[in-house]
């Protein structure tokens, strides 16, 4: 049976199975521990108090390998964004990433051992400022066991016909501190994406977010800054343009970095 086509991404194509169900089969570049790695995420996190896909089939052969989830039927959250409109996309961001922070599921990785690999794999010349960030940032005593999405931004979220917001891509799923998270979705929030949007109004979606997540939980600015600088080393490492990987570079050794993100409009 011919299955239809509904998208496509660096790892993998989608394909509907039906009304209900989807299945990303994994191009034979992608080694089977990363699937496999994405398959008990994603049964792991089934429970949490946050709506995601279901899944439901890991399937590996010599000439296929795919993995058959729910096929969530939605929007992404993105669309309802309008800068008339911020203040109300921005505080449902921030409640639902609280939401995932309040979650525990002991069978995702650590956070800490991602960021160890990931340090390991740094060109020469940037591994010894990443472990320097690294040994500054867990030199704080915080919580490790929350739950982290690790790439939690709104075009991961779909909202369905009934206004159900839905996380998706849970690939990144760590266990680890939520200001870890957070210094995530703000480098993305201030740095990824078009130009659509004015330096300006990237600055007070950044300010927005940090204030209405931080009225319910405690995040320190002196910590996140930090946070943000290894987010951005690590980022680096990513399928980017070289312009966002020299953006990137230069955040990573920007001094009054938090302005950038908080106060001031970049010229």
């Amino acid at each position: 049976m011919k299955l239809n086509k509904v998208g496509e991404g660096n790892t993998a194509e989608l394909y509907a199975v039906s009304n209900e169900r989807i299945r990303k089969v994994f191009k034979t570049h992608v080694p089977i521990e990363m699937i496999m790695k994405e398959y008990l995420i994603g049964k792991s996190i089934e429970a949490i108090d946050v709506k995601t896909p279901k899944i439901y089939t890991l399937f590996c052969s010599d000439s296929e390998r795919y993995i058959e989830m729910e096929f969530i039927q939605g929007t992404d959250f993105l669309h309802d964004f309008t800068v008339t409109s911020s203040e109300s996309f921005i505080a449902q961001l921030a409640e639902l990433q609280l939401t995932v922070h309040r979650q525990t599921v002991k069978s995702v990785p650590s956070l800490y051992e991602v960021i160890q690999d990931k340090l390991g794999m740094l060109p020469a010349d940037m591994k010894q400022q990443g472990e320097d960030l690294f040994s500054q940032v867990i030199s704080h005593p915080s919580s490790s066991s929350h739950l982290l999405h690790g790439d939690f931004h709104p075009q991961n979220i779909l909202k369905t016909s009934t206004n159900d917001l839905v996380v998706i891509d849970w690939n990144d799923a760590t266990s680890g501190p939520p200001i870890a998270d957070v210094a995530r979705t703000l480098l993305l929030m201030r740095t990824a994406g078009d130009d659509l949007l004015t330096d300006e109004t990237r600055v007070r979606i950044c300010r927005l977010y940090y204030t209405i997540y931080t009225s319910k939980s405690i995040i320190r600015l002196s910590e996140l800054e930090n946070w943000i600088r290894l987010c951005a080393l690590l980022r680096t490492q990513e399928q980017l343009s070289l312009k966002e990987i020299d953006c990137l570079l230069k955040l990573v050794n920007k001094e009054d970095l938090l302005r950038f993100f908080f106060e001031s409009k970049e010229k």
